[in-house]
């Protein structure tokens, strides 16, 4: 049989109601195995991509369709079409949501806001999840009335394994239309696939606009975070906000693989705050010291030592300052030392410290056998490490006084660690002033 009626098609606003004697599309209906089933040639042949182009690719969903999610997109002008055992009317079907094939194989599920058309205040956040398969990430594409891109003004993060959330604060009164994509978990390979559209409008704003760092995925970490190493607790860390100049991000591990970090602020992307982190390790996790130069968003890059690469991607964290800013930098260090030594430096914990005085250097480490203050310096037979002091140890902690270099001196922090790592391994560095 063919079907005409209605459908959210392609080109299809969230906002558009149609009308009941409304027709803009037909389809099939087939009889299989005593049962009728719906066939959408049109849909099943292509989707829009993320840049909203079409690519022709064969899509089985469209294909013997349960009348239960065609009904979403699909209204047939005889109601006895829907197949429904309680068919709905045409206010209802203007309400629905235009959900796509994918969403539906995904087991989409809007929680947040069931209907397109979303009118608020200042801000939204629109939550939602899949049941059937979970989502490896997402993506969302917001623009302004003249569809003009405005992702800046929007923030996606993951709130567990299957569910994530999108909060668009607009800069200014009016409509927007806020597309979301999805793909499976089979992250390597699989596509952004549109998941759901809406339109957006905004009745009023802030007094001051909310910019976030640039991200083309959601806040949280990668999914292959436990190839990584990381411990399943990952999974809730995507969105932090600090009151104070400093602090803390514990990442728990199931095999010591190095980490490091790189923190940027929301003005530019392209460049790292170097010396605002500093990693410590202890047996089974590895912190990230943060500092903050100023107040507002920033951005968190986490890697992880993988197999294939020297270090893969591991996670992308949303931080927000409102604490009192600092310049004061952390000590320079050594990622595979760290690892290796599972150490963490207690004292001084500024990259600058006062040259020709007496400093106190302290470290907790459980793997290291020897730990030493020293500067470099240059012999014949190459680098070499003049000692200042050798740290005594008392259980996991080692501790040493000694009397610094003149100013712009390198001091470093050396250790040995348990065979096979028996060479010294620098561990921290500092500059004298």
């Amino acid at each position: 049989m063919t079907i005409p009626g209605c459908s959210k098609g392609l080109r299809h606003q969230p906002d558009k109601e149609f009308k009941p004697e409304e027709r803009n599309h037909s389809w099939n209906a087939v009889h299989v195995q005593g049962e009728w089933r719906f066939i959408d040639c049109t849909w099943g042949s292509g989707y829009l991509d993320a840049d909203g182009k079409y690519q022709r690719q064969f899509d089985e969903f469209w294909f013997l369709t349960d009348p239960e999610m065609f009904c979403y997109d699909h209204f047939p002008a005889h109601a006895d079409w829907q197949l429904l055992d309680k068919p709905i009317d045409i206010d209802e079907f203007n309400k629905r949501p235009s959900l796509t094939g994918k969403s539906r194989e995904l087991g989409f599920q809007l929680i947040s806001h069931p209907e397109p058309v979303v009118i608020f205040e200042n801000e939204v956040t629109i939550k939602f999840s899949t049941e059937t398969y979970p989502l490896s990430n997402i993506t969302a594409d917001l623009r302004n009335e003249a569809r003009e891109e405005v992702s800046r003004y929007r923030c996606m993060r993951r709130i567990d394994v299957s569910t994530f959330e999108v909060r668009v604060v607009p800069p200014k009164v009016g409509e927007y239309l806020l597309v979301l994509y999805g793909k499976a978990k089979d992250y390597r390979h699989a596509k952004f696939r549109k998941l759901v559209q809406y339109t957006l409008r905004c009745e009023s704003v802030y007094d001051k606009p909310v910019i976030f760092p640039d991200h083309k995925k959601a806040w949280g970490p990668e999914p292959s975070y436990a190839e990584l190493g990381f411990a399943d607790s990952i999974q809730s860390m995507s969105v932090f906000k600090c009151t104070e100049s400093e602090m803390q991000v514990k990442l728990e591990q199931t095999k010591p693989v190095t980490v490091v970090a790189e923190l940027k602020s929301a003005d530019d992307m392209k460049l790292e705050l170097d010396g605002y982190t500093m990693i410590t390790a202890e047996e089974k996790s590895k912190i990230i010291n943060i500092r903050f130069p100023s107040i507002g968003y920033f951005r968190l890059d986490v890697y992880a030592e993988g197999a294939s690469e020297k270090y893969e991607y591991a996670a992308l964290f949303l931080i927000e300052n409102t604490g009192k800013p600092t310049t004061t930098k952390f000590p320079k260090f050594n990622p595979d030392g760290v690892s290796k030594h599972a150490c963490m430096i207690i004292e001084p914990k500024n990259y600058e410290i006062p040259a020709n005085t007496k400093v106190t250097f302290k470290l907790r480490s459980q793997n290291s056998k020897n730990v030493m203050v020293g500067r470099p310096t240059e012999e014949s037979h190459g680098q070499r490490m003049h000692s200042l002091g050798e740290l005594k140890k008392a259980g996991h902690v080692f501790t040493v006084e000694v009397t610094t270099p003149k100013a712009g001196e390198p001091v470093y922090v050396s250790g040995t660690a348990a065979p096979p790592n028996i060479f010294w391994s620098r561990l921290y560095e500092y500059i004298t002033v």
